[in-house]
């Protein structure tokens, strides 16, 4: 579900999910799995630009303190 509120029921959505002619797994996936997937793959790049953006401030940090 978006973040404008849902239009329907989210049990009316979740059992239309469920009636479909999916496997288990498949079922899962829809109602979160594939949700959790993106976020968690986000959150990941995240952090690796923090971390590369940190570290890029400290090579520098550390070009203008040592010499040579």
């Amino acid at each position: 579900f978006g973040s404008d509120s849902p239009w329907t029921s989210q049990k009316e959505s979740v059992n239309q999910v469920l009636a479909l002619p999916l496997d288990a797994e498949q079922k899962s996936q829809i109602l979160g799995e594939n949700a959790e997937l993106l976020v968690s793959r986000i959150e990941s790049r995240r952090a690796q630009r923090h971390v590369e953006s940190t570290c890029g401030r400290l090579r520098k940090d550390c070009a203008v303190r040592l010499p040579g």
